[in-house]
């Protein structure tokens, strides 16, 4: 990956936010550290310096000026280990015993302290070095004046010393966070760009293509099991949509092959006005019965999903059958079959009659297509939400004895591949059970699900009968 890409990634950002709010609570201790110990270092110092300070006005007290000078010679010797600042002067400010050459000129005052420069230097040092002096003064009896206070040049070293700690630990601390959200922003970025190549690979057609999951159950994995699920709802719901499709080709070829046989009738009776009318009149016939399969087809969705109860009527199923007969007996004997109808009494059933003459045609219909040149394209029947995994078909009459041709064809989509197709004959008496929507496939990286499809070859001679069982809306 590009550095440049990768600095506009929102993972490396959020990465840069963390660090910049950790530096900043890292600033905030050091500063609230550094006042608190500089604060408390001051307070010693001046505590020290008040102590010596009493020390030595009990020393003038019980010994006298000589008591004194012989004290202050003592604390301001060269090797005195200590920070300390002495001076005894003269009533004109003389000095007499300390380690300062002269009494302060000038000194900056706060309340009692004053400070002012001076040049320390440490044992065996043949230089020293200028620093910043506190102190206390006092004036004795006998115009005596006596300084005491320490150097901070120790103090000024140690905050120097903390305020570079602090900004190598800082800038440590910016390498290290840059660093581990340079790790994390790689494996953030990686998990992602796995689920968008996933998603270019659906969108340029894989569609049997779906999103990693890995085996930690993060939220990358919730979010590609989540995406699995919806592309096979999608899935589901694009086989629907295929699914009716080919039903409503299925229901309607008939119907218009013989409203386009009228037209022709109709368009070549020209001379003869009653025949031509004829024509007309069951070309009309042939249209009103492909709105009313239209109707029929969206009844049986509004039926699937529970919108059809209230029209529910008592129907003469005599009275429908033999509708549906009269509607396909032309057809048949076009293919060279006999359609009798025998009807023995009279039955009543509670449902839709729209519903129940489409449920009869497509008997009818599968019937006689199934004679010389009938044939059946490739298709799913899916029938309700929820449908039956598996469905059979019975095979009634004997290939190349009673019929030609007519071989049942199953095709098998492959991904990314022309699909396969099965081409099977089986003998009469047999039985077929096989998937109604996909069948489990082995592939590289495990089983996928692999779409069928059936029908029926065209049947060259004869009459091929079978009989098919089939679950509709396998919910109810």
């Amino acid at each position: 990956m590009r550095i440049t890409k990768f600095l506009r990634t929102t993972a490396f950002r959020l990465a840069l936010i963390y660090a910049g709010i950790f530096s900043l609570s890292v600033i905030l201790l050091f500063a609230f550290i550094f006042w608190t110990t500089s604060v408390l270092v001051d307070r010693q110092r001046q505590q020290a310096i008040v102590a010596d300070m009493n020390d030595l006005r009990d020393e003038f007290t019980s010994l006298g000026p000589s008591g004194l000078l012989d004290s202050v010679i003592d604390r301001s010797r060269p090797d005195r280990v200590g920070n300390g600042v002495y001076l005894l002067a003269k009533p004109d400010f003389t000095p007499m015993a300390g380690n300062l050459s002269a009494w302060p000129k000038a000194p900056a005052r706060q309340g009692l302290w004053i400070t002012f420069p001076i040049e320390a230097r440490r044992f065996g040092d043949s230089q020293g070095e200028r620093s910043i002096a506190e102190a206390l003064e006092a004036n004795l009896p006998g115009g005596y004046h006596v300084l005491v206070g320490q150097n901070t040049a120790p103090q000024r070293r140690m905050q120097s010393a903390t305020i570079q700690a602090l900004f190598w630990s800082l800038a440590a601390m910016v390498c290290l966070g840059l660093a581990g959200g340079l790790l994390l922003s790689r494996n953030m970025i990686r998990r992602i760009e796995a689920i968008n190549r996933s998603a270019e690979r659906i969108m340029h057609g894989e569609v049997m293509h779906r999103m990693p999951v890995g085996q930690s159950n993060d939220e990358f994995d919730r979010l590609s099991v989540n995406l699995n699920l919806m592309l096979e709802e999608i899935e589901r719901l694009v086989g629907g949509i295929r699914a009716v499709t080919d039903n409503i080709a299925h229901d309607l070829r008939s119907p218009l092959t013989r409203l386009k046989s009228r037209l022709e009738i109709a368009m070549n009776a020209a001379d003869d006005p009653i025949e031509r009318r004829a024509a007309i009149e069951q070309a009309i016939q042939e249209a009103d019965q492909l709105l009313a399969t239209f109707g029929a087809l969206l009844s049986i969705a509004d039926a699937e999903a529970g919108a059809r109860r209230a029209d529910m009527t008592t129907v003469e199923l005599s009275g429908v059958v033999q509708d549906v007969v009269e509607l396909y007996r032309p057809l048949a004997e076009e293919r060279g079959a006999n359609l009798d109808l025998n009807i023995h009494g009279l039955t009543r059933a509670q449902g839709n009659r729209q519903l129940l003459f489409q449920a009869v045609a497509n008997l009818i219909d599968n019937a006689v297509k199934y004679g010389e040149g009938g044939h059946n394209t490739l298709h799913q029947e899916l029938y309700g939400e929820i449908f039956f995994p598996m469905q059979l078909v019975l095979f009634l009459n004997e290939p190349e004895k009673d019929y030609t041709g007519g071989e049942f064809v199953l095709t098998q989509q492959i991904p990314r591949a022309q699909s396969k197709a099965i081409v099977l004959k089986p003998r009469g008496g047999d039985m077929l059970l096989f998937t109604t929507n996909f069948r489990p496939v082995k592939g590289t990286r495990g089983f996928y699900r692999a779409r069928m499809r059936h029908g029926v070859s065209e049947v060259h001679t004869g009459n091929r009968h079978t009989l098919g069982i089939i679950f509709h809306d396998a919910l109810t």
